[in-house]
């Protein structure tokens, strides 16, 4: 039976939502305009109103959070239910909120702050930590968007997730080493990932087309 783990669905929203109240306590602090993105070289180049950055974006993420933890929940069978695995993913999005609203709000009253080094670490502990437990995870039609061939073999899924998991891994540490460098080796890091993936994925699709 397909149940929703609203114990689950509930706390990690909430753990969303909750940056809010940093947004209450310095409200008056904060300039009309909050600065969103930012360039390479860490000057600000996209603005929003501090009310939709302070009170709409929490609100979107554990929106986002929710329907994810619904999904999640109620498309897998207790077959391919990892608890581990599936704490790790639900985790990712509170994760996101926290770091980055505290990165945008600590940049609004002022502080300097290098984004590109907060980012590339967060991103790098995230591939770092999904990379661990991407061969952990089950062979099953439910889990992402990866063709029926690739489930058909147990030990292909296995072998194409363990390769998933290093490469994982191997991309986060270069996330996390290209902070000690100039910007533009963030850069390569993020084009590299890109291409590392699509790749990986072209590849074992065609190789287990071959195969069956």
């Amino acid at each position: 039976m397909k149940k929703v783990n609203w114990k689950i669905l509930i706390t990690t929203t909430i753990i969303c939502i909750l940056p809010i109240i940093l947004g209450m306590v310095f409200y008056k602090s904060v300039p009309e305009k909050v600065a969103i993105h930012f360039d390479v070289r860490n000057n600000p180049d996209s603005y929003l109103n501090k009310n939709i950055v302070l009170f709409g974006f929490p609100v979107i993420l554990g929106i986002v959070q929710a329907l994810s933890c619904i999904y999640n929940d109620t498309k897998k069978s207790l077959k391919d239910y990892t608890p581990r695995v599936e704490y790790i993913y639900k985790s990712i999005i509170p994760i996101i909120s926290i770091v980055l609203y505290s990165i945008t709000l600590t940049i609004a009253l002022g502080t300097n702050l290098d984004v590109r080094k907060f980012i590339c670490f967060l991103l790098g502990f995230i591939f770092i930590l999904v990379g661990n437990y991407i061969p952990k995870t089950i062979s099953s039609y439910t889990h992402g968007a990866r063709p029926k061939s690739l489930f058909k073999d147990e030990k292909v899924w296995r072998r194409i997730n363990r390769t998933m998991g290093y490469t994982f891994v191997i991309l986060g540490v270069l996330f996390v080493i290209s902070v000690f460098f100039p910007s533009q080796y963030s850069v390569y890091v993020v084009i590299l990932t890109i291409i590392t993936i699509i790749v990986e994925m072209f590849y074992f699709i065609s190789k287990t087309s071959k195969e069956y």
